[in-house]
């Protein structure tokens, strides 16, 4: 019996020696893999550096492909999933999904905004020694703060870029945020400093270098957080704008440094933030102008802004540009009949136009046909008469620009003579928006 109880007791502690020595041994091929938890990789391979700008965290929309460098038109991503991409023309603008509220975006010969009538939707691309880092944006109280692509300055930021010396800029201290833009065919990535002074000089200041005026200092930051809002709109979604820029005076710098890091949000979104000279009293939602609404872009009172003028044409001169254009169009009979208002919009806008007679007409925007058919014509808010006995057309023309998004002349009535700050100038321009 006891023979019987050794050799129990030495075949059990066998099995335990041989559990132990197992147990070791998985244990010590675990410690050299990777361990992962809660999104954390302790020993994961790094990841390939995107090539491309991308879109921030909180943003509803994902990075999107940026399309080859000879697309001509801007396609945009409509969900977060991959989809199919549309891709804008003239008459056809395509419709993105913001927020649960359908609203349209614009390729930019679509707007005809003084700043960017040229952009063709060119692919870019960061510099190959630049590192772009998504970095929430400061704002108080909000744990869900809108959101901006910015660059982290490297080593020596005092380091002046191309755009620096080509524009001349003064000496600026660096946001650290970094925009595409392209200026006379070339494009730039240079600091928001530096493009926003070179686009408010250009815009609202005026002249090369000229001194700015302390009583519009607010207009001019809204300037600035208007400018960096529609540039940065557009980097998002793989373009680099087209932008007017002029010298900066340093005291123009001085204002922009103070509002470099802000933007307009809609949401947790930058804003297409279109502005234009003068509204003419009220500015015009976008679906009358190009044919998309944008929950942002609606019409509201402008005051400060009346910019009158007026255009005399005789029957000959017309129809000879309009064939111009159009040469199946019917301009035979009485030129009363030649051009028809087919409906208008806010603040008596014009939005369509129908051009020629039964014979073969066309009908467009009423912004459209300032901007391709008869250019003389400031804005899309005109009405026009015929004289027979002059053989003569006369179009009288309210505000300077296409009337939608921010008055710059506006903006500055109401820096002035109502004592608003930037922040009431834009939200008051782009409704429902916040700045941030």
């Amino acid at each position: 019996m006891l023979q019987k109880k050794t050799v129990f007791v030495l075949v059990a502690l066998a099995i335990s020696l041989t559990v132990f020595v197992t147990g070791c041994l998985f244990w010590v091929t675990q410690l050299g893999q990777p361990v992962y938890g809660q999104g954390v990789s302790f020993s994961s391979p790094e990841k390939p550096a995107s090539s491309a700008l991308s879109q921030t965290s909180s943003a509803p929309e994902t990075a999107e492909t940026v399309e080859p460098a000879s697309q001509p038109e801007e396609t945009v991503s409509s969900q977060p999933e991959e989809t199919a991409s549309a891709v804008a023309t003239p008459e056809t603008p395509v419709v993105v999904q913001e927020e649960n509220t359908v609203t349209e975006t614009f390729t930019e010969e679509q707007l005809g905004h003084e700043t960017s009538a040229n952009n063709t939707g060119t692919a870019i691309q960061p510099p190959a020694s630049s590192s772009v880092a998504s970095q929430p944006s400061s704002s108080s109280g909000s744990s869900s703060a809108p959101s901006q692509t910015v660059t982290q300055p490297e080593t020596g930021t005092t380091q002046r870029s191309a755009l620096d010396e080509a524009i001349s800029m003064p000496d600026y201290t660096p946001s650290g945020i970094m925009l595409y833009v392209t200026w006379r065919g070339t494009q730039y990535y240079a600091d928001a400093v530096t493009v926003l002074s070179g686009i408010t000089q250009a815009e609202i200041v005026g002249g090369v270098a000229g001194a700015p005026d302390s009583r519009y200092a607010e207009a001019y930051k809204a300037q600035a957080v208007a400018a960096h809002s529609y540039v940065a709109y557009y980097n998002n979604r793989g373009t680099a704008p087209t932008v007017y820029l002029q010298v900066p005076n340093a005291q123009t710098v001085r204002y922009v440094e103070q509002v470099a890091s802000q933007m307009v949000y809609s949401g947790a979104s930058p804003i297409m933030a279109v502005y234009s000279a003068s509204a003419g009293g009220h500015t015009v939602g976008s679906q009358y102008v190009w044919g998309g609404t944008v929950s942002y872009l609606t019409g509201v009172e402008s005051k400060y802004d009346e910019d009158n003028s007026t255009v005399s044409v005789t029957s000959s001169q017309l129809r000879q540009i309009l064939l111009a254009k159009n040469s199946s169009l019917d301009l035979s009979g009485d030129p009363s009949g030649w051009l028809t208002v087919v409906s208008t919009g806010d603040d008596g806008v014009v939005h369509r136009l129908r051009i020629g007679g039964s014979g073969g007409n066309v009908t467009v925007y009423g912004n459209t046909f300032r901007e391709s058919w008869f250019n003389q014509i400031r804005s899309p808010k005109f009405t026009f008469t015929y004289d027979s006995a002059s053989d003569t057309f006369t179009f009288s023309v309210r505000g300077y620009g296409h009337c939608v998004g921010m008055s710059q002349v506006g903006a500055m009535g109401y820096a002035r003579y109502e004592g608003w700050n930037y922040v009431q100038i834009l939200t008051h321009y782009y409704t429902g928006t916040t700045v941030s």
